[in-house]
């Protein structure tokens, strides 16, 4: 049974975690902290297999903690958790000597595959990274769809309003009514689950569906 000791700042997300990796086969978390000083404390005293900690805590952060651990005991491994996907972040908790980084949205089932990597002697840069890259196409795939349930016209809308022109302004540029062009708004936002014209342009910059001719 893998000894775990989970450090993070948020209760109710730490105790979601706790009970996700206690239903898991071969892991269990055996204690908590809070911050980077407190872990310490409890890794003077409990025999922990692997630390799972924030990145961003208050007293001692995540970066801290794992150069700390990684000095005093090199055999303990470390992944770092956090909302951060970035690859600059990735690479930098690399050189830390961390043994992983597990996003803050990651499933149960990449979580459990990072678990295993890590102690058995590999790590789960990898898995994070092909978690977010799946995450990432599965998103464009969603929008490429909800851009086939448009029409033409809303589409011609849709590309005016992401470069900033007023619906008089499109109506006159597509030879509508405004009334015309309101209704293509509201079926645009309708259809695309959004709430406003900020959204509407994200999503076209998203999209590349902007300077249609």
């Amino acid at each position: 049974m893998a000894r775990i000791l989970l450090v993070d700042d948020h209760i109710i997300f730490r105790d979601g975690l706790k009970s996700l990796i206690n239903n898991l086969d071969g892991y269990e978390v055996v204690a908590e902290a809070g911050d980077g000083q407190e872990a310490l404390k409890i890794l003077n005293a409990l025999n922990i297999d692997l630390v799972i900690t924030d990145l961003h805590m208050p007293v001692m952060n995540g970066i801290e903690l794992t150069q700390r651990i990684k000095t005093d005991y090199p055999t303990i491994k470390v992944t770092l958790l956090t909302m951060d996907a970035d690859r600059s972040y990735i690479d930098t908790i690399n050189e830390l000597g961390a043994n992983g980084y597990i996003t803050k949205a990651t499933g149960i089932e990449d979580l459990k595959d990072s678990l295993e990597n890590i102690l058995n002697g590999g790590d789960n840069f990898q898995v994070v990274l092909s978690s977010r890259e799946q995450f990432t196409a599965k998103a464009k795939d969603r929008r490429v769809q909800k851009l086939d349930c448009l029409t033409k016209r809303e589409k011609e809308t849709l590309s005016l309003i992401a470069e900033g022109l007023t619906d008089k302004e499109i109506a006159k540029k597509l030879f509508l009514s405004p009334y015309t062009v309101i209704t293509h708004r509201k079926s645009l936002l309708s259809k695309l689950g959004m709430s406003n014209k900020v959204e509407l342009t994200r999503f076209a910059l998203e999209t590349g569906i902007t300077n249609l001719k």
